[in-house]
């Protein structure tokens, strides 16, 4: 997994993560999401944080994104960094792969917005797995 759309694949959803993790804290993680997704996603940001610490330039991207986490700047920078991470370290990639997956990163991450206008109408969102929905 070292062609650079797999790493992008895998970088966002890590930085995603990562911004939510910071700007949410255990607490209003543990609210929104769950105590056991929650411990998924902090243990992921934690196990992500450690394997870029080592390198200066991560570092330096780690801690300006623990700093200001919703500076788009500081996302990206850190994305970036994570990027040539995952370059440098084929393994990195397969190991964060299942980080995210555990974390369940893809939809734990997930905003949405549903904005209606009008007379009886009816919404629904959804994340997640074998959801079922019945509007009657």
């Amino acid at each position: 997994m070292t062609d650079l759309t797999s790493l992008i694949a895998l970088a966002a959803p890590a930085t995603e993560l990562a911004v939510k993790v910071l700007q949410q804290g255990a607490d209003k993680l543990t609210a929104q999401v769950g105590a056991d997704a929650a411990a998924a996603m902090l243990g992921a940001w934690s196990w992500l944080k450690g394997r870029l610490l080592p390198t200066p330039a991560a570092a330096a991207a780690v801690k300006d994104l623990e700093a200001r986490p919703a500076d788009p700047d500081n996302q990206a920078d850190f994305r970036k960094q994570l990027r040539k991470a995952l370059e440098a370290d084929p393994a990195l990639a397969t190991e964060l792969k299942q980080w995210l997956d555990r974390a369940g990163a893809r939809g734990a991450v997930t905003t949405q917005t549903l904005t209606q206008t009008g007379i009886g109408n009816q919404g629904v969102q959804l994340s997640g797995h074998g959801n079922q929905v019945d509007i009657g």
